[in-house]
């Protein structure tokens, strides 16, 4: 005989069908009107059932088990495409450098690179899949400062030049940010929409 469960996010319902026609939930669910309701009746809530052979206690543990492995899986994926992400902006910002002579490994002060907007997003994206302590900044072809803030768990590179860079529409710039969220660090402009 199979068996009814109705699962939501966080809970799963062993539902019986009672001779009067009404539903009974197990573990007592406190809102299982709404529930019904919400999925448009008894019958349409029916609908959303799940029939199985498992009795209750095989059924939760086997798809707590498939949502652990689903929830490893994101993660192995979320990790496999920030490292995939890391290694391109790295082999950017390397390609960069190489204009100039130079290598991650290899920085010359003596050389300037040119401040420009494309220079710049590479460099403000390099710094900010690093640690600030380990930052090696190279010389620009104007004066600048550098920082890394952590607005609210998202880390953020800010760079304020001497003299600016002119946009597109004629504007200057001179200070930039790149990876703060909305409503972080608003008195800078985002390197990415220029």
């Amino acid at each position: 005989m199979k068996n009814l469960y109705y699962c939501t996010k966080k809970n799963v319902y062993l539902i019986t069908k009672n001779d009067d026609g009404t539903l009974t939930f197990t573990p007592e669910a406190k809102n299982a009107g709404a529930m019904i309701m919400q999925r448009g009746g008894i019958s349409a809530f029916l609908d959303h059932c799940i029939e199985d052979e498992r009795d209750f206690k095989e059924f939760v543990e086997d798809r707590e088990l498939v949502a652990k492995k689903q929830k490893e899986y994101r993660e192995a994926m979320r990790l496999q495409s920030a490292n995939a992400e890391k290694e391109s902006v790295a082999k950017a910002y390397n390609e960069m450098l190489s204009k100039y002579g130079m290598s991650i490994g290899n920085i010359d002060k003596s050389v300037a690179i040119e401040a420009s907007v494309d220079n710049l997003y590479v460099l403000m994206r390099y710094l900010r899949s690093i640690p600030w302590g380990q930052w090696q900044l190279p010389t620009l072809s104007q004066g600048y400062s550098a920082n890394q803030y952590d607005c609210d768990g998202k880390i953020a590179v800010t760079i304020i030049l001497n003299d600016g860079i002119t946009t597109e529409d004629g504007k200057v710039v001179k200070k930039l940010q790149y990876g703060a969220p909305m409503g972080h660090l608003s008195n800078y402009t985002n390197i990415g929409r220029l």
